[in-house]
């Protein structure tokens, strides 16, 4: 099976219809390479002595950023729903341009 990407090359997927492998990102990560993620998950459960300082140091000079990580970022109003909440929008629709209802003289 084939469907267009829509760069002129064709996304080839098994018969089962999901996509084959290295198609999509061919030059992707290396084999048995590691993310920092993967990285710092392995030395924190090697010492867990430096987890504990971690958790610590987080909580004494990070606490917002410590918040941020477990309810998620507060609330931002970005002025798109009238500033408050329950207060509606106003919006005014123009009539369409119309050529015939300028009002153009010969």
């Amino acid at each position: 099976m084939e469907e267009p990407l829509g760069n002129g090359e064709k996304l080839e997927r098994n018969e089962d219809g999901t996509i084959k492998s290295g198609v999509l990102n061919p030059h992707g990560r290396p084999k048995g390479t590691y993310s920092l993620k993967t990285l710092i998950e392995k030395r924190l459960k090697e010492n867990p002595e430096i987890e504990q300082k971690l958790i610590e140091d987080l909580l004494t000079r990070e606490q917002g950023l410590v918040y941020q990580m477990i309810d998620g970022k507060p609330r931002q109003n970005i002025g798109l729903d009238g500033g408050e909440e329950g207060v509606p929008v106003g919006v005014v629709i123009l009539p369409q341009k119309d050529d015939s209802s300028l009002g153009t003289t010969t």
